[in-house]
């Protein structure tokens, strides 16, 4: 499980909650923040002792704070990117091992997004990379029940 933090330790703890009640526990829990300068968020981090935490010299922005969390993953491991404001549901890390069982040949994995602010409606459902580098989320704004 990999988390990229910036000045989010009132989100992260929320997070964390949802991550400590999975029906299929997280291996390892690591979490790169990006330079925090919010004494709330370094205070918090702090105190995580469950979590391998690094707390970055710089700012060096979400894709390479991710590299740095992926970069002594052993082959055969897999990473759960997860932001510090999305709160997965008691089985989604289960739901999606069983995905990796069940469809070994897919090169990556992603759960059912919904939005915060309206649940009938799709957040993400994984993001769509075209060969030009752009990238989109998969669904974005369509009703969950005309998908699901």
């Amino acid at each position: 499980m990999g988390i990229v933090s910036f000045n989010s330790g009132h989100l992260l703890k929320q997070c964390l909650d949802c991550l400590a009640v999975q029906t299929r526990r997280p291996d390892e829990i690591r979490i790169y923040d990006n330079a925090s300068t919010d004494p709330e968020t370094l205070k918090y981090l702090g105190l995580l002792n469950s979590c391998n935490v690094t707390i970055g010299p710089k700012n060096i922005g979400y894709g390479a704070a991710l590299n740095r969390i992926a970069s002594d993953l052993e082959a055969g491991d897999y990473l759960f990117c997860l932001n510090p404001d999305a709160y997965v549901e008691s089985d989604c890390l289960e739901n999606l091992m069983a995905s990796v069982s069940r469809y070994p040949e897919a090169g990556s994995y992603a759960p059912l997004m919904l939005s915060a602010t309206n649940s009938d409606l799709i957040d993400d459902a994984g993001d769509e990379l075209h060969c030009s580098g752009n990238a989109w989320q998969r669904w974005f704004g369509k009703p969950v029940d005309s998908v699901v």
